[in-house]
Order: C-alpha cells, then structure tokens, then sequence
C-alpha cells in the first residue's frame, strides 16, 4: 500500500475524481485496488484487495475533510478474512445458466393473506462478481437477480448466488419490497381429485358463492314469503272496519321486521 501511494499521487487521483461522472477513479498493483472518492467536501481512500478482476471485502480506508486538511475516519478490515480461494473456474455465461436453473425451481411465492402465487421469470439477469464468506474464508462469488415478467403482488425478482470456484448454489430466493399487494397473479391451489372435480383455472373466485350458502338464501327467502302471505291473509280476514287500518299496519310492520332480521342473517351468511 505505501509502495502504491508513493507511486501515485493522491492529490492527483482525488482531482481525477471530482472530474469524474461517478466522482471516483481507481488503479489496480500486485492485487491491490486503490480507489478514490472525492468532492467538495470529503475525499475517501479504499485499499482494497483484488484478484482476477474481483474485489474482496478486505479494505483498509480513510476519510479526509477537504475544507479543514483533516483526517475524520479510518477502518482496518484487511485482516478481518482469510483468502481461501482467488481461481474463477466457472465463467459468466455458466453461472447465469446455473442460476437460472437454480431460479427456476421457484414457480409459487406465499403471499401474506393472499396464499402462494405462480410467478414466471425473464433470463435478462444483472450480475455482479465479487468476494464473498465462506466457511470462514472468502471466495468468489456470483450475485444474480432474475427479473419477474410483472410484479406479483410484491415480489419482483428472484435473487441467486453461485459460487465461482465450484458452481455451487449459495442461496436462491424470491424477494420484493414492502407496501400495499397489487391483485395480480394466478392463486395457486391444490385440488383432490376424488372429492372434488378438477379446476379449470388457476385463479379463484372469492366472489361465487358456495352452493351451500345459496340453498340457504333460497330457505331464508321462502320462509320470509311465507311469514308475508300469512300477514296478508291476516289483514284479509279481520272484519272490524275500525280497526282494519290499525291492524294492516301493525301487520306489515311486524313483516318488515322479519324482512329484516332475515336480510341480516342472509347477509352474514
């Protein structure tokens, strides 16, 4: 690292980053990468292990304040891991067909109130290659993120990792975001064949309702025209005019109010 900042200017590397879109600029000896952050008001420095290519977490970094001169930060994690393996033997083009192979053996996501749901995924990965923990030491490793063909719900991708040095699976996850689930997908549902007829769609109405619920609508609705008639031949049948108005009413009031207990009732069936 001293032989690197003596070979190169940091004053000059941090006056190349400030000119720089991405505010940065980095070069790379004997494994090492030096990168440099910079703007008007702090300049970062990474020293960074580096091999084939691939960054490594073990950094050694220091903050400086631009207006002042002074230094305002310092970490040390060269030593935080070991290098157990720096040798890429599986290339791009093979882990992103491992990965989507991996992503593939995901076809529902349990969605919180809603159920499992299919999903159907594009193989337009980004990719990233990087160090990464194993067993207590660092190796290289592939991070892949499979795009859904829309967001279902709130998943909107399938994340997986492969191991560089023997294309092996690390993990291999759906994940989405948080906030309000858009209704969209298939619903998916298992459905016995010998108890009931198979299912000619994937998506379930929650709106149709069950036949056991009709049959007692269509009970409820018969009695609640029965109790009508009955007050009606009631009314028909009392001979006192003077009081035929009084007890109409009372009558149809008392049918209304059956009407009503058993609207509600038929409601909260």
């Amino acid at each position: 690292m001293l032989t690197i900042a003596q070979h190169n200017s940091i004053d000059k590397l941090a006056q190349t980053a400030r000119t720089n879109r991405n505010g940065t600029t980095e070069i790379v000896e004997s494994n090492i990468k030096l990168q440099v952050f910079s703007d008007d008001h702090l300049t970062s420095i990474y020293f960074r292990q580096n091999f084939e290519g691939i960054d490594y977490p073990n950094i050694l970094s220091m903050r400086f304040d631009n207006r002042v001169g002074a230094i305002t930060g310092f970490c040390d994690k060269w030593s935080a891991y070991a290098i157990g393996g720096t040798q890429l033997r599986v290339s791009r083009e093979e882990a992103v067909d491992l990965g989507w192979e991996a992503a593939n053996g995901i076809s529902t996501v349990n969605i919180f109130g809603v159920g499992d749901v299919y999903i159907h995924l594009l193989k337009d990965p980004m990719v990233t290659l990087s160090g990464a923990v194993r067993d207590g030491a660092l190796y290289p490793l592939y991070w892949m993120r499979f795009p859904t063909d829309m967001v279902y719900y709130t998943i909107d991708q399938v994340q997986v990792g492969v191991w560089g040095d023997t294309g092996e699976i690390a993990y291999c996850q759906a994940v989405g975001f948080n906030g309000e689930p858009v209704p969209n997908g298939e619903i998916a549902h298992s459905v016995s064949p010998s108890t009931t007829p198979a299912a000619t769609s994937g998506v379930t109405d929650t709106k149709a309702p069950s036949n056991n619920t009709m049959l007692m609508g269509l009970g409820a609705a018969f009695i609640f025209a029965i109790l009508v008639v009955a007050a009606l031949v009631g009314v028909k049948k009392r001979t006192h005019r003077k009081n035929r108005k009084r007890n109409c009413a009372k009558c149809l009031n008392r049918a209304q109010l059956c009407a009503y207990f058993y609207l509600n009732w038929l409601s909260s069936v």
